[in-house]
């Protein structure tokens, strides 16, 4: 079983998100895995809780039709709105998000999800320190 990073490197070198940072951008999102899951291998996504503070961003696996991310928002800082061209699915697995879309912005707590049409425009702005489970469905 492998743990979709407590305060790992990789992917979230450029998501790293400090006070003194609000925006960030999909390209600062780019990511560079250490390990990628496996098929058929366990990853713990449970709450990270005092060690989200120091958490970043993880690549779980990318594979030819998906990939999956631990995002790590923290609190006042945003992703600022971008397209993604495939669908995407966002869980907040603990923390407050707010997802800004062209419709108006919906709230995201602990154990709530939303699915995202492929295109459409979004931002993530952290209320609270947060964990989301991102899937992008990739365009083949």
């Amino acid at each position: 079983m492998i743990s979709a990073s407590r305060t790992g490197q990789g992917p979230g070198q450029a998501a790293e998100q400090s006070a003194s940072r609000t925006d960030l951008t999909m390209g600062e999102l780019q990511l560079m895995a250490l390990h990628h899951a496996k098929p058929n291998e366990v990853v713990d996504l449970e709450p990270l809780g005092g060690d989200l503070k120091a958490a970043r961003t993880t690549a779980i696996v990318k594979a030819d039709h998906f990939e999956a991310i631990r995002l790590i928002v923290h609190a006042d800082t945003e992703i600022s709105a971008h397209k993604v061209s495939g669908e995407i699915t966002l869980h907040c697995l603990e923390g407050h998000v707010e997802i800004g879309l062209d419709l108006g912005p919906i709230v995201l707590r602990a154990n709530e999800w939303v699915y995202l049409q492929a295109g459409a425009s979004h931002s993530v702005k952290g209320i609270e320190d947060s964990a989301l489970l991102l899937t992008i469905f990739l365009d083949h």
